[in-house]
């Protein structure tokens, strides 16, 4: 293996722990106040967007800067906020 090879490993890898680690905080999102969900869950969704690109192409890191347009940001946090919307406003 190269270094090349090393490196897309090394970064899928680190992608991998990082899900794991989402996944646990994930299960504390009952505890968050709505007003503050809304936004860490907005968050949360875009670093997740971001290590996909990544994992499909590690190095692409080194060819731009692999962030969510205000687009997707913005599409993301109203899609969120429809999702978990509290029981209590709902209909």
């Amino acid at each position: 293996m190269g270094k090349k090879d090393n490196f897309i490993s090394f970064l899928r890898a680190q992608i991998g722990i990082y899900r794991e680690w989402q996944s646990t905080a994930e299960k504390g999102y009952s505890y968050i106040p709505y007003r503050y969900l809304l936004p860490i869950k907005t968050a949360a969704d875009m670093y997740l967007w971001t290590a996909r690109v990544i994992e499909m192409n590690p190095l692409t890191v080194y060819e731009r800067k692999v962030k969510p347009s205000k687009g997707r940001i913005v599409s993301g946090a109203i899609t969120n906020m429809f999702r978990i919307i509290p029981v209590t406003h709902r209909g």
